[in-house]
Order: structure tokens, then sequence, then C-alpha cells
């Protein structure tokens, strides 16, 4: 993960955790679009976290595109949906993304998700 975003010079010294965030964003939009009631409050809620770390709109722009590249090439094979949602469980704890990760789990164990 941290490979691909060190080749974006506005956001290659940017944190861990903020590009886990950017990267479970993207993550939602794309793969859980019909179960959007059941995490846009949080979505929201770790938006404005995100938004509020950077402080910069050309970072940020740049950071949401990098994640969005990321999560678009990882889902390019079908068994990497898998393993992105194996990495995204183990996320450090931030914030609201933790009852992001509980929703990921239910769904998972309700069998929408691999």
């Amino acid at each position: 993960m941290q490979t691909h975003f060190s080749s974006y010079s506005k956001v290659a010294k940017l944190d861990v955790h903020i590009y886990s965030t950017a990267i479970l964003l993207w993550y939602f939009r794309y793969t859980m679009v019909d179960h959007r009631d059941k995490w846009a409050i949080t979505y929201k809620k770790s938006s404005a976290w995100l938004s509020a770390q950077i402080n910069n709109k050309e970072v940020e722009k740049e950071l949401l595109e990098a994640a969005r590249i990321f999560v678009v090439k990882s889902m390019k094979k079908l068994s990497d949906w898998t393993n992105l949602s194996k990495v995204l469980l183990q996320l450090p704890n931030i914030l609201s993304l933790k009852k992001l990760r509980r929703n990921l789990k239910k769904l998972q164990k309700q069998k929408l998700l691999r």
C-alpha cells in the first residue's frame, strides 16, 4: 500500500491511517452501494475526519484519486476482492472506521462479501 502512495508527490509522506481511511472510503463506494444505509453516516464522519487531518484541498484530491486507483487496481482480479477485504479488516482502529470494519464483518458473515 505504501509503495503505491509513495509514487504520488503530495501524499507520499502521509500517515498509513490516512491512506487506510481513503482506501476504505472508496472500497465502500465501489462494493457496498446496495448497503449504503448501513455505512453512509460513518462514511460521512470518516470523510470529514480525513479532510480535517489533511487540511489541504489539493493534497486531499490527490490522496482520494490515489486511493481510488489503488482500489480499482486491487479489484481487477477477482481474488483481490477477498484479499482487499482481509486487508481492510486488519486496518487500525480509526475513529469511525471501527464501525465501518464492524459492518464489513457483518456483511461478510451474511455472505454479501466473499
